[in-house]
């Protein structure tokens, strides 16, 4: 729902970058350091920590670092 505007269905990107697996987890050795960057926002990434609990972050760095799906 947050997502899919930048990053697209398949997380390919469209605005934002990829994050699939692969592209993900090269740019981002630890699950810790993608949370940080949903939770606070980087760049034109902006911040989910006030939209999102810490536990829907961590599901949502999981999905994407096991390959979205």
């Amino acid at each position: 729902m947050h997502c899919v505007g930048c990053h697209g269905a398949d997380g390919a990107g469209v605005v934002g970058p990829d994050i699939r697996s692969g592209a993900l987890q090269g740019k981002y050795s630890s699950a810790e350091a993608v949370e940080a960057v949903v939770r606070e926002g980087l760049g034109e990434m902006p911040e989910f920590g006030s939209k999102l609990t810490a536990p829907e972050i961590a599901a949502v760095v999981a999905y994407a670092r096991a390959g979205l799906g």
